[in-house]
């Protein structure tokens, strides 16, 4: 008598039609969103559309050092990173070669921005 083993048993079925559809939305998405920031962080490098940059890196301490190493200010510190001001033309290479892993446009003041013109309608 020969036993199966649990192993042996497993049947390899194909995917179905709807998880794969799902998978390739999910790929399709994540680069889209790969090539926007791709595009975005290229195009604040290049033209540097506004004065102020949320710096991006591995920990704010290291945003905070690029920042400082390019000596620019520091506007604010977000949840997501650090907004810094940038005083000289090419401030934003400047800040690539001194670390930050990505530099994007801050817009209003960064993410907390809505909060602050909020509590100033208020007021």
């Amino acid at each position: 008598m020969s036993t199966i083993t649990n192993a042996q048993s497993k049947v390899h079925r194909p995917l179905g039609p709807r998880i794969r559809r799902r998978r390739t939305w999910l790929k399709a998405a994540a680069l889209a969103l790969a090539i926007w920031f791709t595009a975005v962080a290229v195009a604040t490098a290049m033209l540097e559309p506004t004065r102020e940059v949320m710096v991006l890196a591995w920990g704010r301490s290291n945003a905070v050092r690029a920042i400082v190493a390019t000596q620019a200010s520091i506007v604010n510190a977000e949840a997501m990173g650090v907004i810094a001001r940038g005083e000289r033309v090419g401030f934003v290479a400047e800040l690539y070669r001194a670390g930050a892993l990505l530099v994007l446009p801050a817009r209003f003041g960064g993410c907390g921005a809505r909060r602050e013109l909020k509590r100033a309608a208020v007021d």
